[in-house]
């Protein structure tokens, strides 16, 4: 059986390919180059996964599309490869430059999550502002 190397991964003449799903079993984080230079990489991949779950799984509250989860919740089904603490701190900048909105809905004394949505409004001004920023 003949192999050939392909976008290094090896393919046999059916087509198949050795450990191929692993790239296939999971969703891929998707993350625009632009906004991960503009912010930086975490708060960039953060920022696609609020709108990506905010569209899979929205709550809709005052005309917005929310998404609601704790940081643990954020942990184990988004971001594995990151610490609660590190999810938070990435969290806490996003907010601080209002590019994304949180909303603390006190469903209970002990719940700690929070609703999240992105102020698209604040992020395609940000992005302009850091385009004229570098321009001069």
């Amino acid at each position: 059986m003949n192999k050939y190397e392909a976008n290094e991964v090896l393919v046999d003449e059916s087509g198949n390919s050795e450990g191929s799903n692993l790239l296939i079993e999971e969703s891929p984080l998707l993350v625009l180059p632009t906004i991960a230079t503009k912010l930086s990489l975490n708060e960039a991949i953060v920022l696609q996964q609020v709108h990506v779950s905010a569209e899979e799984e929205p709550l809709s509250m005052a005309g917005h599309n929310w998404v609601h989860k704790s940081y643990l919740e954020w942990q184990k089904q988004n971001f594995p490869f990151w610490s609660e603490k590190t999810i938070s701190r990435i969290f806490k900048k996003l907010e601080q430059k209002s590019l994304i909105i949180a909303h603390k809905p006190q469903l209970h004394r002990f719940d700690q999550s929070k609703c999240y949505r992105i102020n698209y409004e604040r992020l395609e001004n940000f992005l302009e502002e850091m385009e004229d920023w570098e321009m001069d």
